[in-house]
């Protein structure tokens, strides 16, 4: 049986509620990675410090009376430095009233769409760190061997030079969060505080009034292992493309680059991805009849995201 892994609605609390208990698990509706990640609270308020396993300890057979030579596990302290996740949000007081449901109808309308758009934000922050947004939290691409084609766990699909392309990733997220994690800071709360009426200015400096609500949290990400997470770069995502597309083969070569032992739990893509996938399924049938759409490789699933955007410049060696 698939390990149950308590994730980021078991964990994150708005005003010290539950998300479940609060009402409010469609927040994670854009953001399905994020739905299935294990989470779990910093270790030290709004940061989070890990071991990170990094190299295998030797070990071998020895005569008797022979000795060998001892050595141990390669571990690294990390410390993740979690940035504040702002859906902060005011809204033009009259709006508000012309709403025949009330004020307070609205405003929590309102903040469950800015929560979900900051679970999208969160979701996106994951794969491209701070190339998609300076002021968040280091992303997969920012963590060294994930960045460059010569990395030792990037794979290349063959797209040079200018384009559309796009990234596959296999992630490893495991319910002992030795791998892959969402870190909530501040044990885990995301504060949406009363709202309260304000004075706001426009564009032009003159001021209206307007409802206003704070809505923020601590966010981050951990990466346990060494292996624990591989990409595929360079993918030709371009509309009638032929080649450098996805293909099984591709997948099996990205696959191999985990520890037999420690195999990837999820296969990230965005759609597009998917649908080359499915073509290539489709031209090497005997039948030549349609292949569904896929959902796994190999019993590993597929998550499809938007948050796996495309690029324009090929990802390059170091």
């Amino acid at each position: 049986m698939a390990d149950s892994l308590m994730t980021l609605a078991d964990i994150a609390l708005l005003n010290d509620v539950s998300v479940e208990d609060y009402g409010a698990t469609d927040i994670f509706l854009d953001a399905p990675v994020l739905r299935i990640l294990p989470a779990q609270t910093a270790s030290h308020g709004t940061d989070h410090k890990y071991l990170k396993h990094v190299t295998a300890p030797t070990v071998g057979f020895r005569a008797p009376n022979a000795g060998r030579d001892h050595s141990k596990t390669g571990r690294v302290w990390v410390t993740e430095t979690l940035k504040i996740l702002d859906a902060t949000f005011h809204l033009d007081a009259m709006i508000a009233k012309s709403n025949p449901k009330g004020e307070a109808f609205v405003m929590a309308m309102e903040a469950m769409m800015h929560l979900r758009a900051a679970m999208k934000a969160a979701e996106r922050q994951i794969f491209y760190g701070t190339a998609e947004d300076a002021g968040g939290f280091l992303g997969l691409v920012d963590n060294v061997g994930l960045n460059k084609i010569d990395d030792a766990m990037v794979l290349t699909a063959g797209g040079t030079s200018t384009g559309v392309f796009g990234d596959v990733w296999m992630i490893r997220a495991t319910s002992d969060f030795a791998n892959c994690a969402v870190i909530l800071g501040n044990s885990g709360n995301i504060a949406i505080e009363p709202w309260e009426r304000q004075l706001v200015s426009d564009g032009d400096g003159k001021q209206f009034p307007a409802l206003f609500q704070e809505i923020d949290g601590w966010l981050g990400l951990q990466v346990g292992g060494a292996k624990s997470v591989a990409r595929l770069v360079n993918l030709n995502l371009a509309d009638g493309a032929s080649a450098n597309t996805l293909t099984d083969d591709l997948l099996a070569n990205l696959m191999e680059l985990f520890p037999e032992e420690a195999p990837p739990t999820h296969i990230v893509m965005n759609k597009r991805a998917r649908k080359q996938l499915m073509q290539s399924r489709t031209a090497t049938n005997a039948t030549g009849a349609p292949a569904p759409l896929p959902t796994e490789y190999e019993g590993v699933p597929i998550v499809t995201t938007s948050a796996c955007s495309t690029y324009t410049t090929a990802v390059a060696a170091s």
